[in-house]
């Protein structure tokens, strides 16, 4: 959930477990994407892939000015 301020805006991410434990993780997580550290991610699409995804989660900015009034 996104909720904007006139000067800001705060992302609200639900979590089944403790949320300092599960934000770490996907930091970790998006962290070993971009760096591929792992492995099993060498030479296949799974960067691109991830990085497309987030993009195409984001509104145009019509959507986006919208979405702040």
């Amino acid at each position: 959930m996104v909720q904007f301020k006139d000067k800001s805006y705060i992302i609200t991410v639900e979590c089944n477990s403790n949320p300092g434990e599960n934000w770490q993780q996907t930091i970790d997580e998006l962290l070993e994407i971009q760096q591929c550290l792992n492995p099993e991610m060498v030479g296949d699409k799974v960067f691109y892939y991830a990085f497309d995804l987030i993009r195409n989660m984001l509104p145009d900015i019509d959507t986006a000015m919208k979405m702040v009034k």
